[in-house]
């Protein structure tokens, strides 16, 4: 079942980019999804979204190594586990775990990368499940990485919207190539 249009409007307040501990951060998208007909059972949400927590980087990019999250997106590995049990749940909802076989070094720190997708058991049923998911997702990695989890009240301190971080991260980059860090482009 779709979700109401005013708890669409809701969730839509909470997208954005959030700074967190470690120098990582954490995106929230929210976005229309055009629904094929017939593929309401993949995505009962009506919209598509994406939870993903970054590892840190210079200067940090929206599209940066994600370390965890959780989304609907179609995922090849989720559709293949539909396809494989048609009676069986088919809704795209999903989280990507920390894999920490597979590290990257950042400022001689090791950063997991995430791993593969696997399905929610069930797909959220509110946008309220949905934050509660991104929350539990996000507290799990923090707790391995040995950082402080924010509280609530924290990380909406710590919102900006994609354009202010894009402004940040543009600010970084000439920062940088002025103080010589980076090649110039």
């Amino acid at each position: 079942m779709a979700w109401k249009p005013e708890e669409i409007a809701a969730l839509r307040e909470l997208a954005g980019v959030y700074r967190l501990d470690g120098g990582c951060w954490a995106v929230l998208r929210v976005k229309d999804k055009s629904i094929p007909p017939g593929k309401t059972d993949a995505w009962p949400e009506g919209v598509e979204y994406s939870w993903a927590i970054l590892m840190p980087g210079q200067a940090p990019t929206l599209r940066g190594e994600r370390m965890a999250g959780v989304d609907n997106a179609d995922d090849s590995i989720v559709r293949k586990e539909s396809e494989k049990l048609p009676l069986g749940p088919q809704h795209r909802a999903h989280e990507h775990k920390p894999d920490w076989k597979r590290i990257k070094i950042v400022a001689e720190q090791e950063w997991p990368l995430a791993g593969k997708a696997t399905r929610l058991a069930v797909a959220p049923a509110s946008p309220g499940d949905l934050w509660n998911e991104c929350m539990r997702c996000l507290e799990q990695l923090f707790e391995e990485l040995g950082l402080n989890v924010p509280t609530s009240a924290e990380l909406m301190e710590a919102r900006t919207t994609e354009e202010d971080f894009q402004q940040m991260q543009s600010t970084l980059r000439v920062k940088a190539k002025r103080d010589g860090l980076v090649p110039g482009r």
